[in-house]
């Protein structure tokens, strides 16, 4: 994750499926995650995790 914005406190993610839109007529919801919170732990655990795997 990155650019995150300074401030954002919580985090939510989901997976939409916009293939199901002609069986369903809108895009299906499979999972949605919310309230992930930001912490500078997390932030720098994710930016760590993003180097690792592009400084090969």
């Amino acid at each position: 994750m990155n650019d995150i914005p300074k401030d954002t406190k919580y985090l939510a993610i989901s997976l939409a499926d916009y293939d199901a839109v002609p069986r369903t007529v809108f895009p299906f919801i499979h999972w949605l995650v919310t309230d992930i919170p930001v912490t500078d732990e997390y932030i720098l655990a994710q930016r760590h995790q993003t180097n690792r795997t592009t400084i090969r």
